[in-house]
């Protein structure tokens, strides 16, 4: 297996592709850029805000618009 591969190589590989991921993080932008890297790499997304406080409430909204998870 080649190991440096360029980014574009790898998402179109879709090396996640029909795995099944359940997240529960905090929602910020670090958890929406995890969650739709996780998606473009082929995975279906099933995420749950641990800390209700912490939540950042436009960025929740901005992942269930995409429709990544």
């Amino acid at each position: 297996a080649r190991i440096n591969r360029s980014p574009k190589e790898i998402l179109a590989f879709k090396a996640l592709k029909g795995s099944n991921i359940s997240v529960s993080l905090s929602i910020t932008k670090e958890t929406a850029v995890l969650v739709e890297v996780l998606h473009s790499l082929g995975a279906k997304i099933k995420l749950s805000s641990c800390n209700l406080i912490s939540a950042q409430d436009q960025i929740a909204a901005a992942i269930m618009e995409s429709g990544v998870a």
